[in-house]
């Protein structure tokens, strides 16, 4: 093994440390109306979380893959394991990252500076991925829609697809903003509350509740309303 094959190994392990140990904080945090270490629901179990992240932790790390099928090879993975929607929009969020951080080519430009290449770069081919992984994934709310359904053959980038849906999903917003809500508003955030809790579980808990407080849950907003969503 070369050197620069045991670095880009080490690398990627570290990038699933990372990945799978966000999951797992994020199960310990206290947040109601979903499913965490304290609580199951909606025909889920913390278990299920759990191993979603060890099955999806693979290829959502494999640097050989595309934006679009990186996404649906962990769906895949995740559908395979558990037989649910557990993880989608974990994956969607983290996939762009994971691919910014992987790409060695755009080192050592800041990570946000090759997110936004990342994210530019996806063409209709990732777009046909992503609409696969969505498919598969089966979230709830889904439904159909006028323009770019999953269902039907991709028109367009996978920005382009994402900027359609922006307005009603606040991941699809974070590919058309290079992320905003997340350098912007969330890690800040969870910095302040981890430096005065010392406590990643709570830092995590509080980060949930300023979200939600700061901004509606277009999930909730989907399904059942605006105002179910403030």
């Amino acid at each position: 093994m070369t050197a620069g094959s045991r670095h880009a190994s080490g690398l990627r392990e570290r990038i699933v440390f990372a990945y799978q140990q966000a999951c797992e904080v994020e199960l310990d945090a206290l947040k109601p109306g979903n499913v965490h270490r304290y609580a199951d629901g909606h025909a889920m179990t913390a278990t299920d979380f759990v191993t979603s992240a060890r099955v999806s932790a693979g290829p959502l790390t494999e640097p050989a893959l595309g934006l679009g099928e990186r996404i649906f090879r962990s769906v895949s993975a995740t559908r395979e394991a558990v037989g649910c929607n557990t993880n989608l929009g974990i994956l969607l969020l983290c996939a762009p990252i994971i691919q910014a951080m992987l790409d060695e080519r755009m080192a050592p430009t800041p990570l946000r500076e090759r997110l936004h290449q990342v994210l530019q770069q996806a063409g209709k081919e990732d777009t046909r991925w992503l609409f696969r992984a969505v498919a598969l994934a089966d979230p709830g709310g889904l439904g159909q829609s006028d323009e770019h359904d999953v269902h039907e053959a991709p028109t367009a980038t996978l920005c382009e697809v994402m900027a359609y849906a922006a307005g009603r999903d606040r991941i699809a917003r974070q590919y058309t903003t290079d992320y905003a809500d997340l350098f912007g508003f969330a890690l800040p955030r969870l910095q302040a509350l981890e430096a005065r809790w010392q406590s990643r579980e709570w830092a995590a808990a509080g980060l949930f509740l300023s979200l939600l407080a700061s901004f509606p849950d277009t999930h909730i907003q989907r399904k059942h309303g605006l105002h179910k969503a403030v």
